[in-house]
């Protein structure tokens, strides 16, 4: 079954490329204009000239300004004659930020990977399937109950936990098996966007002994695919496939979620919802206290709001999911661990919150959460099947 799919950015996203340019050498940010570009080699060699390269390297070693080297060759020069990309930006001071975090591109197209968008959708299953069978995930716990007494458990315990919980929902081993995947009767393309992305800061929002305060010297210029842009992608569940391995015994368990795009659509809506109830919730409650960040964290709440309300008034043939960059940890994992109050104690859920929490001394987990100066959430996109 091959759906074609229309996705919509609802908030900034950001998929990094693993590039970051310094500030300055190879990002230049002009604060009149509100832009920054991507410096071009190409670009910056046409005006030097060959026999000026050592002179340039020179520059890039000591980390000078090189607008102020490339003016000794061409004065007023524009970002255009200097960038292989022009980006649009509202933040003030950026040229004086340390470097500048790039979106993925494909193609010379900012891209959400198809992986990604599988990854989401892989986490919202995996939460759906532990929340309808738990007592699997309580074998394996137990075993490690008995191997390991839990307040004795370190990150590297919880990393196998988790990850032979995982694999005994998807595979149906506690051992991972790529052709025994369930996941893998799952494919989607990527979504390749128009060429025109944004550069926002993202912020840290973090919780100290007097309450919620923007982390200082913690910010980073960050490139992303805007807001309410729209590409194509195609979800193919492959249906008869998955029907002929579990015919054959190749894999075991019940996939019903694959039987058709809409119930695999409900797993992920009421996934997100249930997230983004929860957020809401602790958030509802923190602005109740003084806080040094008590402004932006109401814009924070008013934007989970909106998008809680944008989830309630889906159809059967749309989700929300977020992807990407900056998501959290409780989007990363789905926050079974901790949310699933019948697979842990609360006395274990407290040495695998402090091991979570890196022993700090804080009683929220996780404690930061990351958005731009407008409270903007990173990650969340639309699915619509056509």
């Amino acid at each position: 079954m091959i759906y074609n799919v229309k996705i919509t950015t609802l908030t900034p996203v950001h998929i990094g490329s693993g590039v970051k340019y310094p500030m300055g050498l190879e990002a230049i940010a002009d604060e009149r204009t509100k832009k920054i570009a991507i410096v071009d080699p190409a670009k910056i060699l046409e005006i030097i000239g060959q026999d000026n390269v050592q002179l340039w390297l020179a520059v890039i070693e000591k980390k000078e300004n090189l607008l102020d080297f490339l003016g000794k060759f061409s004065r007023n020069l524009t970002l255009e004659q200097i960038g292989k990309r022009v980006i649009s930006t509202q933040v003030a001071g950026a040229k004086y930020k340390k470097d500048l975090k790039e979106q993925m591109h494909s193609l010379d197209k900012p891209i959400i990977p198809g992986s990604s968008l599988k990854g989401a959708i892989r986490t919202a299953i995996i939460t759906y399937l532990i929340n309808q069978n738990p007592q699997k995930a309580k074998s394996i716990i137990n075993y490690y109950r008995k191997k390991v007494p839990f307040h004795r458990w370190n990150e590297r315990d919880m990393d196998r936990m988790s990850d032979e919980i995982v694999n005994s929902y998807l595979v149906g081993d506690r051992k991972m098996n790529a052709n025994k995947d369930v996941m893998r009767f799952l494919q989607i393309t990527d979504a390749l966007f128009e060429p025109q992305t944004i550069v926002t800061l993202m912020q840290i929002l973090n919780l100290e002994s007097n309450g919620w305060s923007i982390k200082r010297g913690r910010d980073q210029l960050t490139e992303a695919i805007p807001p309410f842009k729209q590409s194509k992608i195609r979800i193919n569940i492959n249906k008869d496939l998955l029907d002929k391995n579990k015919t054959q015994n190749f894999i075991s368990g019940d996939f019903g979620f694959f039987s058709s795009i809409q119930k695999l659509f409900s797993i992920i809506t009421e996934h997100t919802k249930a997230l983004l109830e929860y957020e809401i919730t602790l958030w509802e409650d923190e602005i109740q206290e003084p806080n040094p960040a008590n402004e932006i964290i109401e814009q924070y709440l008013q934007n989970l709001k909106v998008l809680y309300n944008d989830i309630t008034n889906l159809s059967e043939n749309e989700i929300i999911l977020r992807v990407g960059g900056y998501s959290g940890w409780e989007f990363i994992t789905g926050s079974w661990v901790k949310r699933n109050q019948e697979l842990f104690s609360d006395d274990e859920w407290e040495h695998i919150y402090k091991l979570l929490n890196k022993h700090r001394k804080v009683d929220i987990f996780p404690k930061t959460r990351k958005l731009d100066p407008q409270g903007n959430i990173f990650g969340f996109v639309k699915l619509e099947i056509l």
